[in-house]
């Protein structure tokens, strides 16, 4: 009767910015298509543990990227292969499962943020423009990047980048080698 409405510090953080347009493109992208249908799990191989002359130990991503989720201390990860590996079905499939961890337990997973740096275009690249420019296409409301930006930096976010050798096609070395960092 007058109108208060309680929430947790979380429940208000994740209320700055409607997810549901992000998470539901992650899920139609993946859920029902023919990748889904005809994917196969890869493995791999962590390059901190090649050593020359010992036999190379291989694990399952989907282990090894569960693994990698679940690490508080986890905060950065480069999925690196060759033109046809599966890195952008990788990041389809990553996506569609945590969106639908998201949506099935609010607040129980980090929320994934897909961007396809094809897209960014040539403009100059920051973190705050790729997002910017990402929710805008996804909907119509306006969404504040400093709220974003905060959401990522309090570990609310997954951010996953896919097609980094796709900002080579438009702009020198120099320059991509300072928008990967």
């Amino acid at each position: 009767t007058h109108f208060v409405e309680l929430r947790t510090y979380e429940q208000l953080l994740l209320s700055l910015v409607d997810f549901n347009p992000t998470l539901d493109k992650a899920i139609r992208e993946y859920r029902g298509t023919e990748l889904e249908r005809l994917y196969v799990e890869q493995e791999l191989v962590f390059e901190s543990e090649l050593k020359p002359g010992q036999e190379v130990k291989t694990y399952l991503l989907d282990e090894a990227l569960e693994k990698w989720l679940n690490t508080p201390s986890s905060t950065f990860l480069a999925i690196l292969g060759d033109f046809g590996a599966g890195k952008t079905s990788l990041c389809k499939r990553l996506s569609c499962q945590m969106a639908l961890k998201v949506k099935e337990n609010p607040g129980q997973s980090r929320l994934p943020v897909t961007i396809a740096l094809k897209e960014a275009g040539s403009t100059t690249v920051t973190l705050e423009n790729i997002l910017s420019d990402h929710f805008q296409r996804l909907s119509s409301q306006t969404i504040s990047s400093h709220a974003l930006l905060h959401l990522n930096r309090e570990g609310y976010l997954l951010l996953i980048f896919d097609g980094f050798d796709d900002m080579i096609g438009y702009t020198d070395v120099g320059r991509f080698l300072e928008n990967l960092r």
